[in-house]
């Protein structure tokens, strides 16, 4: 199930994305995960989107095209449909690098696409 797949993609992103910023971004707890809520946001990744996606390889890029195009029963009230889709498509691929074991792969997109998120 390609929405299963998402589903631990997002865990995975939010989990690089609180490590990434316990480590290097010296605030308050609050702080932290209110700057980790807008980093795994629908519409950063759809941002991050955009710069990793010239970088997929021909499997990712499968990977995101199932998760975006999956069907979804509701889309958060506050996010496009449009950068949803995106958001379930690039969680797909991180879920998918996750299963395989990939984490060098995994980081790698990280460091290529949201890093420069964070402010």
């Amino acid at each position: 199930n390609i929405l299963a797949v998402a589903h631990l993609g997002d865990a995975v992103l939010e989990l690089l994305a609180r490590s990434y910023l316990f480590s290097d971004y010296h605030s308050s707890n609050n702080e932290i995960h209110k700057k980790t809520i807008e980093i795994v946001s629908a519409k950063a990744q759809s941002v991050a989107l955009e710069i990793i996606m010239p970088c997929f390889t021909e499997e990712e890029m499968s990977f995101y095209k199932r998760g975006r195009n999956a069907k979804v029963k509701a889309v958060p009230k506050n996010t496009d449909t449009v950068v949803y889709h995106r958001s379930c498509g690039i969680e797909a691929v991180f879920g998918y690098l996750y299963l395989t074991g990939q984490s060098e792969r995994i980081n790698e997109i990280f460091d290529i696409g949201f890093k420069n998120l964070i402010k």
